[in-house]
């Protein structure tokens, strides 16, 4: 018979924790103490502090199913169902990018703007996924307006999901549309995308590959096609003076920043690091209209 001890959260975090390091998983406490905190319905801090309580049987074996999946790889977001962004949860599954900390780059840029102008401000965010991009934006500033676009109906439903649990569903209007076939109407004053940048044959790690391939890939055809469909939508979409700022991958920036420039929609155009030291975010913009207080500090 199972000693008391082994069925405490300490034991049962001790045990599954040495099973996923046996698979290579580079932060296996801490997706243990998330999931079992998940199926206790108690934050991580709180089971923490409270190691010594005992784990029923119905739990372990909830436990046990998330553990198996963890185990292949499946990514902690899908198995609990949401993902922390700029300090919220939005709600993931398989039919959305995981949204990454990288992003977070990209807001706090999109922000910057937004912050140095006045008035009302129409956003367009392409390749929305989960949504939290144009969200969180609305979200931070009152005045904004987005229209999400995104190839994929399934993850504009998720997005729809998010608006609605953050409760701006009237600042927010997601479209089942790729950009290449978007009619703007009026025009934004920003653009803001984090495109699907992998290239057809790059390989994918364990987790990426339970991620929906036209998320990571699209349809646009291989790098950097769909920032040439981005450039172009840009030149019907946005207004004088708008900016556009856009994610891109590891080493893709240069090429990027070239296009940008090849355009001719911008008269200013820059690239900013992540946490990590990456050049992750290009941007755009024209100062035409005398706009131009968007560097970074």
């Amino acid at each position: 018979m199972e000693s008391r001890s082994v069925r405490t959260v300490r034991r049962v975090v001790e045990r599954a924790a040495a099973v996923l390091r046996r698979r290579g998983l580079p932060e296996a406490r801490l997706d243990v103490e998330v999931l079992l905190g998940f199926v206790l319905g108690v934050s991580r801090a709180s089971l923490v502090a409270r190691d010594d309580l005992e784990v029923d049987a119905r739990s372990r074996a909830v436990f046990a199913g998330l553990l198996r999946r963890r185990a292949r790889r499946v990514p902690v977001a899908y198995l609990i169902g949401r993902r922390e962004f700029f300090g919220r949860a939005f709600r993931v599954d398989p039919r959305v990018l995981v949204p990454r900390p990288d992003t977070e780059t990209l807001v706090e840029r999109a922000l910057l703007w937004i912050r140095a102008r006045s008035g009302p401000l129409r956003v367009l965010d392409v390749g929305t996924g989960s949504g939290c991009i144009g969200i969180t934006l609305a979200l931070e500033d009152p005045r904004v307006t987005c229209v999400a676009i995104d190839a994929s109906a399934d993850a504009v439903a998720c997005a729809r999901s998010n608006a609605e649990v953050w409760d701006v569903g009237d600042r927010f209007d997601a479209r089942a549309v790729a950009v290449e076939s978007f009619e703007p109407g009026d025009p934004f004053d920003l653009i803001v995308s984090n495109p699907p940048y992998v290239e057809p044959d790059e390989p994918c790690d364990p987790e990426t590959a339970h991620e929906p391939d036209l998320a990571l890939r699209g349809a646009s055809g291989p790098f950097p096609a769909i920032y040439d469909a981005l450039l172009t939508g840009a030149r019907r979409a946005l207004r004088r003076g708008g900016a556009m700022m856009v994610e891109v991958g590891s080493g893709q920036a240069d090429v990027v920043m070239s296009r940008f420039e090849r355009s001719r929609l911008f008269s200013r155009v820059e690239c900013a690091v992540d946490l990590a030291g990456v050049r992750r975010v290009v941007i755009g913009v024209d100062a035409s209209d005398g706009h131009d207080r968007t560097r970074a500090p």
